[in-house]
């Protein structure tokens, strides 16, 4: 089952409602909170608190502070999160496309794991030491597409021990343009193809005990239009990134 967010108080009004709505005959003792603007800042609160039942939210358009990462200093352990990033102005009717958010909840709360999510996240082993990255991440995709176009937008993050994430760059790639941007050739749907993302070049030092984390979606809508729909299957076996590495000193 999914509940909206409280009212004031940090999320603690919805989590007071839980054990009410776990004790119905028709529930399945799994509870996701959903809530925009305000809604996903107390979504994240909530599961800062990681109640009993609470196993995923979905926040979406949650204020500045907390947009694309975990409540700060708070791990929310295993509690399945996913922001969506702002449309201009902030419209929550832009923040996902249709079927996203029950997407999510098919396969968060009903064990569907077949239901398709908006984005795919790819986090590597804590750091052994220090790592420097000094240039352009490229990311290869083999994928089969639903449609002759897709956009292809990919996100770098630097997860802290306590889960929080900070964008380190980004980069995106429509599927036409794959090849040549003054020739774009559409792609034959369902048949496997490979696509490069480069993610725009960057020098950081990602620290001892610290994670990589890879997200890759249809599209950031605060820098590219919303693409259409189009369902994109990923083959992970021949799909890999190339990170530019060098000993930190």
């Amino acid at each position: 089952m999914s509940v909206p967010r409280g009212g004031g108080g940090g999320g603690a009004p919805a989590h007071g409602r839980f054990p009410g709505l776990v004790a119905q005959p028709w529930s399945t003792d799994r509870i996701g909170q959903q809530g925009s603007s305000y809604g996903g800042l107390t979504s994240y609160r909530a599961a800062a608190l990681q109640p009993p039942h609470l196993v995923a939210i979905a926040p979406a358009c949650p204020g500045q502070p907390l947009r694309g990462q975990s409540v700060p200093g708070r791990d929310l352990g295993d509690i399945q999160h996913g922001t969506d990033r702002p449309a201009a102005g902030c419209d929550p009717a832009k923040e996902q496309p249709p079927g996203t958010l029950l997407a999510r909840w098919d396969r968060w709360l009903d064990g569907d794991h077949s239901a398709p999510l908006p984005d795919a996240r790819f986090t590597s082993a804590a750091l052994s030491e220090d790592t420097v990255l000094a240039g352009s991440v490229r990311l290869r995709l083999n994928t089969a597409l639903s449609a002759p176009d897709a956009n292809f937008y990919v996100q770098l993050d630097d997860i802290a021990p306590d889960g929080t994430a900070t964008q380190v760059n980004d980069g995106f790639l429509l599927a036409s343009h794959r090849v040549s941007d003054s020739a774009p050739q559409p792609v034959r749907v369902g048949t496997p193809t490979g696509h490069t993302v480069k993610v725009w070049p960057q020098h950081w030092r990602f620290a001892e005990g610290h994670r990589l984390r890879l997200t890759v979606s249809g599209g950031d809508p605060t820098m590219l239009k919303a693409p259409d729909p189009v369902q994109v299957t990923v083959n992970t076996v021949n799909s890999y990134a190339d990170f530019p590495f060098r000993t930190a000193r």
